[in-house]
């Protein structure tokens, strides 16, 4: 279940050297990161409110996670997700029953 970050930063137009677009090995071109941003978004999205703002801040003080990081894998976590796609933490950490995978770590290009 994607947290509303998640699913705009797949097609990050401000900062494109972040995403799908150019990042990958072989490069999706804007139409196919649009068309994978519109079959992520059926998928049950993650409502943010507050107590898992609260458990982001909490996460935050208690380790070396900045704020949205640890909003994001508080949503994660909060869907029962078990692998988390990111380049933005460490490959292989794990955070209760969840594993961070960098999808851009075969490329060479993180």
């Amino acid at each position: 279940m994607p947290p509303f970050k998640a699913l705009c930063t797949q097609f990050e137009i401000p900062s494109p050297e972040h995403d799908v677009t150019r990042k990958l090995a072989e490069p999706l071109t804007p139409e196919v990161a649009a068309a994978q941003v519109e079959d992520f978004a059926r998928l049950p999205l993650v409502r943010v409110d507050e107590a898992m703002i609260l458990a982001a801040i909490e996460r935050s003080r208690s380790t070396s996670f900045p704020f949205w990081d640890a909003l994001i894998l508080e949503a994660a976590l909060r869907g029962g997700a078990d692998r988390l796609l990111t380049e933005d933490l460490q490959h292989g950490q794990k955070t209760e029953d969840l594993t961070v995978e960098n999808p851009f770590l075969e490329s060479g290009k993180t």
